[in-house]
């Protein structure tokens, strides 16, 4: 795959594209483990997996440095819904500590965009941790997507609420609208889907320090997302 068109606007040295070789699998893997500080083997990912999804609908890609380093790397899978809806499903997105906010979180999505467009998916979907105001910002503000669902111990254990976001891989780049008024909402409101006004709204801390870790994706603020 081309170096992104993302790394290069932004001129910060680095490209991404397909993993294809078992040691980019298993660098990818401790990439993941290192950058979300995993130690337990439950959460472990393995070369096997990652090539199976690459070649079945699914994606995993990488951002090199120049010099060949990986500085970050994504995954997903073909998933479909209850309601018979085919999208392409990212379940995680990483960057090196030393890298993050270069872009490199942006650019890896729009390679897996142009990943699941080859698989046929026309949109994708992921989930976040609502009270992590960095990536509401990135998810709803730099890309577009648009929430679609709030989960109550989405991974089947306490304290992993998440919103569900889609994200139209045919439409065009966000333009940015006037802001919308959002109800007073305080802290025992975080991380709730409350409906005001006929809008579904979700609370999340306007600073990053004050969220909740627990996310699948590190990738700036915002103190509300719709």
């Amino acid at each position: 795959m081309p170096h992104s068109s993302v790394a290069a606007d932004a001129g910060v040295g680095f490209g991404c594209r397909d993993l294809t070789q078992y040691t980019e699998f298993r660098e990818a893997s401790a990439l993941y483990a290192r950058v979300f500080a995993y130690t337990e083997s439950e959460y472990a990912l393995n070369a096997n997996l990652l090539t199976a999804l690459a070649r079945n609908g699914g994606s995993a890609v990488g951002a090199f440095t120049d010099d060949g380093a990986l500085i970050g790397f994504a995954y997903g899978f073909a998933g479909c819904d209850g309601r018979g809806d085919v999208f392409h499903y990212s379940q995680a997105a990483a960057v090196d500590e030393g890298h993050q906010g270069r872009g490199v979180g942006q650019a890896l999505k729009q390679a897996q965009r142009e990943v699941a467009l080859r698989w046929g998916q026309r949109s994708m979907r992921w989930t976040f941790d609502p009270l992590l105001a960095r990536n509401a910002h990135f998810n709803l503000n730099s890309l577009g997507a648009v929430g679609i669902a709030f989960e109550r111990d989405y991974y089947a254990r306490p304290d992993t609420d998440r919103l569900v976001v889609a994200w139209d891989l045919a439409a065009e780049p966000p333009v940015r609208s006037a802001p919308v008024v959002p109800p007073a909402l305080g802290r025992d409101d975080w991380g709730r889907a409350l409906d005001i006004d006929d809008a579904t709204w979700i609370a999340i801390p306007a600073r990053p320090e004050n969220s909740v870790p627990g996310n699948e994706t590190r990738c700036d603020p915002t103190s509300t997302g719709r």
